[in-house]
C-alpha cells in the first residue's frame, strides 16, 4: 500500500518543472512553430509526462473553427503525471475530445482509428527514446507511426514532422585531460553496451537521424542557463517537501534531502557544462 508520504514525494518530485527537459518557453514556443501545426495536423507526445509541451501545441492551434480536425495524444505510463495532464485539460478549458491522455507504454501506442482522434503526422519525443531502446529504434518508430498524407490534384505535397529531444556529449567531455569526464559518463553509460545505446555526439546524432531517412528541418540546443533552471526546478519541489514536513517524518524528509544533495553534486561535479540535449525538428 502506498502511505501519504510517498503519495506526496511522488506530486511533490515534478511540482516545480515546467517541462521535464532544459527547455526554456520561449524555446519551446520556437520548436512548436518549426513543428508547423496547422488545424488539420493531429501530434502525437510519447513520453508526454504531464503533456506540458503537448498542451501548448494544441492551444496554439484554432479551435473555433470547421476546418479543425487536429488531435493531441499523449501518451505515458506515470499515472501522476498524467493525472496532472488531465487537471490541466480541465483548467484550461480544452475539449477533452481534442487533448487525451493515454495510459500506456510509448512502444505500444499506434493509432486504432477509432474514438475522436484522427492519425498523427506530428509527432513529439522528449528524452524518451529509452522507451523504445535507443535513438536508433525511437526514429524507425516514428516512421511507421506518422501517416503521409497522399498528395492530391491542386494540393501541394506535404512533410510529416518530428520534434524530438536527446542527449549528446560536448565537445569537452571527449577531452581526455578533463577531469569530471569519465565522472559523467559513469553516470549515464554502460561501458559494456552497444555503442548504438551509447550517448552520441550532437554530429552523431544528426547523422543517426539522417541514417533514419529523416531530413533535419530545425536544430538547436539547451543552453546552461535552461539547464541549470531544470536541474534546480527538479529539486526545489521535494526540497520543498522536506522542509515542509521534516518535523512530522523526519526519518523520511533526511532521505529525500540527501538524495537531492547527491542528485545536485552528480550535476555540479559530473555533467554540467559536459551532456547537452539537442532538439531536432525532423521532416520526411
Amino acid at each position: 500500500m502506498v502511505n501519504n508520504d510517498d503519495e506526496a514525494i511522488a506530486e511533490a518530485r515534478y511540482a516545480r518543472l515546467t517541462f521535464n527537459a532544459p527547455l526554456s518557453l520561449s524555446h519551446a514556443d520556437t520548436l512548436l512553430t518549426h513543428l508547423d501545426l496547422t488545424p488539420a495536423t493531429s501530434v502525437v507526445d510519447l513520453g508526454c509526462g504531464w503533456g506540458e509541451l503537448l498542451l501548448r501545441a494544441a492551444a496554439s492551434v484554432p479551435s473555433d473553427s470547421a476546418e479543425v480536425t487536429a488531435t493531441f495524444t499523449g501518451v505515458d505510463t506515470d499515472v501522476t503525471v498524467l493525472a496532472r495532464a488531465r487537471r490541466e485539460v480541465a483548467s484550461q478549458g480544452l475539449s477533452p475530445g481534442k487533448v487525451t491522455f493515454v495510459e500506456q507504454p510509448a512502444a505500444a501506442w499506434t493509432w486504432t482509428g477509432t474514438g475522436t482522434t484522427t492519425q498523427p503526422s506530428r509527432a513529439i519525443c522528449i528524452g524518451s527514446s529509452h522507451a523504445f531502446g535507443n535513438t536508433s529504434s525511437m526514429l524507425t518508430h516514428l516512421t511507421n507511426l506518422l501517416s503521409h498524407p497522399p498528395e492530391e490534384d491542386g494540393h501541394s505535397p506535404t512533410i510529416t514532422r518530428a520534434l524530438i529531444g536527446e542527449m549528446f556529449w560536448e565537445e569537452a567531455a571527449h577531452h581526455p585531460n578533463n577531469p569530471r569526464a569519465k565522472t559523467a559518463r559513469a553516470q549515464f553509460e554502460d561501458p559494456d553496451s552497444n555503442e548504438e545505446n551509447q550517448i552520441p555526439s550532437l554530429a552523431g546524432l544528426v547523422e543517426m537521424c539522417r541514417a533514419a531517412g529523416w531530413t533535419v528541418l530545425h536544430l538547436s540546443v539547451a543552453d546552461q542557463r535552461e539547464w541549470d533552471e531544470f536541474e534546480s526546478a527538479h529539486r526545489a519541489g521535494l526540497r520543498e517537501w522536506a522542509l515542509l514536513n521534516g518535523g512530522r517524518s523526519p526519518t523520511r524528509a533526511e532521505e529525500v534531502r540527501r538524495e537531492q544533495d547527491e542528485r545536485e553534486r552528480g550535476y555540479l561535479e559530473g555533467y554540467r557544462g559536459l551532456l547537452g540535449f539537442a532538439y531536432l525538428v525532423l521532416g520526411r
